[in-house]
């Protein structure tokens, strides 16, 4: 269910990064594998960079690049993950919002 949940969503930013076409966007499934994709940006690179709460409940949140030059249908499962640790204390934080330093990616 989560996979399917992570395609739809993913699905849905494609159709909207794509472009309209014949008055309707296109929509495809760019990447499976990523559990919730909660905040969605561009790289310089033209990577969809895509942030998501720890999968295992053990980080705050999760960013992962998904490629788009590839063709659609890649699976993320496996794919490597910068994790976002929770901070110390007797509060752990959920994340906010997520944006690309332009001079960072």
């Amino acid at each position: 269910m989560r996979a399917e949940l992570g395609a739809l969503s993913l699905a849905a930013v494609a159709a909207f990064v794509g472009g309209a076409a014949a008055g309707r966007p296109p929509a495809d499934v760019v990447a499976t594998g990523i559990a919730r994709p909660l905040q969605l940006a561009l790289d310089p690179e033209g990577r969809l960079v895509v942030l998501g709460p720890g999968a295992a409940g053990d980080a705050a949140g999760e960013i992962v690049r998904v490629p788009l030059d590839r063709g659609g249908g890649l699976d993320l499962s496996g794919a490597p993950r910068v994790r976002i640790p929770f901070a110390r204390g007797p509060r752990p934080f959920s994340l906010g919002s997520l944006a690309v330093e332009p001079r960072s990616g």
